[in-house]
């Protein structure tokens, strides 16, 4: 399979992670009200809910961020939670194929490392949703310890993508948007493990922002690989020759009407 044909793949597959990411975590439920503590996110906040002593601790710190057993703030996380087993499936086929690509340009290390640490955090999050909904329930189970292997999994896995964006492509445009994609992905890697190394959950939150970004950046990157191709102004050229905006390009000149005096000095 040619280096064309898997960033076309990436960039479909990318579309529908991104597009399955919204899907399972936008919710207007938790909008009303704040999350307790130093996180932003009541889905990261239920994620790294710390281990209790006692039993009892883990649904005081659940009714906290989801309020009672019987708040529909519970009944939408268990909704979104289940979701998010099709957004972990996409990107996990994602991490696949970018592998494929990283050992097709002959990063054959950094390659085999995207996919295991890709598939890895994807097997982890399905044990952490499992946990979420167990917790849900009413039982004293976190889903922390999943949570913490996932994002650490998946911020290596982000943090090695850099090496696919960083390819010596033609047009100046595309390139940059590699660049910019490359910092991101580096950034969310070491704000991320360094949050899951020091045990500081807002930088766990941080990085995982950065890493949204970094992939929508990414997208745009691989979507944009035959379109960019020969540079920018190509690609306006290619857009001004569509049919259904022709007529804006050939819109017709108003200079023919203007009479030209030839007996005119200069």
């Amino acid at each position: 399979m040619t280096i064309a044909r898997l960033e076309s793949l990436c960039a479909w597959v990318g579309f529908a992670v991104l597009a399955l990411g919204w899907w399972a975590s936008g919710s207007s439920a938790f909008r009303a009200r704040p999350v307790p503590g130093d996180l932003l996110s009541p889905i990261i906040a239920v994620e790294l809910m710390p281990v209790p002593t006692d039993p009892a601790d883990l649904q005081k710190e659940l009714g906290k961020i989801l309020g009672a057993l019987d708040s529909p703030r519970r009944a939408e996380m268990a909704r979104i939670t289940g979701r998010d087993n099709y957004f972990v499936i996409a990107y996990i086929a994602l991490f696949v194929l970018l592998g494929l690509l990283l050992w097709r340009e002959g990063w054959r290390v950094p390659a085999v490392l995207v996919a295991l640490l890709g598939l890895g955090g994807g097997i982890f999050d399905l044990m952490e949703n499992g946990a979420i909904l167990t917790a849900l329930a009413g039982h004293a189970v976190t889903p922390r310890p999943w949570a913490v292997w996932k994002w650490g999994l998946l911020f290596a896995a982000v943090g090695l993508l850099s090496f696919a964006y960083l390819r010596p492509v033609p047009p100046a445009v595309r390139r940059s948007i590699g660049r910019l994609a490359a910092v991101l992905s580096i950034l969310s890697a070491i704000i991320g493990l360094g949050g899951i190394a020091f045990r500081v959950d807002p930088l766990i939150e941080s990085g995982a922002q950065l890493l949204t970004t970094s992939l929508l950046v990414g997208w745009i990157y691989f979507a944009t690989h035959a379109w960019l191709a020969n540079g920018f102004l190509a690609a306006l050229d290619r857009v001004g020759d569509h049919r259904w905006l022709r007529w804006l390009t050939n819109w017709p000149s108003d200079e023919a009407d203007v009479p030209v005096d030839r007996d005119r000095k200069h």
